[in-house]
């Protein structure tokens, strides 16, 4: 079975009219009784780790599938994104190659990136907080892309898990579902990529 974005669909006898077939993507039906919809049973609709339960109203059921629908084709065009982010960082790599400085490579991105007709930032401050105290301690991302991707940018032996445990942390700071961890201190920039998505 494929998650790809699309919609796991409940039938559920007549409260579900044949018609909504038309308007949603429907694929491997789960059985569901009108007693247990009687009995505000609750049931859970899986597409890519999303669910939701099973409600009463048709109309709001419907509503939720397709809210989620237009996450998921957001989703999709922030991983394309990615892929132009990718892009760009090769061209970079391929033009200094491996050993220099990690400022020279942000630079150098942005750069890439502001040639290809994308939005970027570089080093973007963030006001932090603690509970009720303000941090006034400087923090900046390395690069955020049109506000939707969080670039953090190494020049490092090889990545470790804590790198990525960074990026979440500044995603989640920024909101950005999507993040990219590269490395430039490789021969081939493939190994040194990673792509995070919450």
């Amino acid at each position: 079975m494929q998650f790809s974005g699309e919609i796991l669909s409940l039938w559920a006898g007549k409260k579900f009219p044949v018609d909504i077939s038309s308007s949603l993507q429907l694929f491997s039906p789960v059985s569901v009784t009108n007693e247990d919809i009687n009995n505000n049973s609750l049931f859970f609709i899986f597409s890519a780790g999303f669910y939701h339960p099973l409600m009463n109203s048709l109309e709001k059921t419907a509503e939720s599938m397709v809210e989620f629908q237009k996450k998921g084709n957001s989703m999709d065009k922030e991983l394309e994104l990615t892929e132009k982010i990718i892009g760009a960082a090769i061209e970079v790599h391929n033009y200094g190659g491996p050993g220099l400085l990690e400022g020279i490579y942000e630079k150098s991105l942005a750069h890439e990136l502001s040639l290809r007709g994308i939005e970027v930032q570089r080093q973007v401050g963030l006001d932090l907080k603690y509970k009720d105290l303000v941090l006034d301690d400087e923090f900046v991302l390395d690069l955020v892309v049109e506000g939707k991707v969080v670039i953090e940018l190494k020049v490092v032996k090889e990545l470790a898990p804590i790198h990525e445990a960074q990026l979440i942390t500044y995603m989640k700071l920024t909101d950005c579902r999507v993040g990219l961890l590269i490395n430039f201190n490789v021969l081939k920039l493939k190994d040194g990529l990673r792509r995070i998505v919450l």
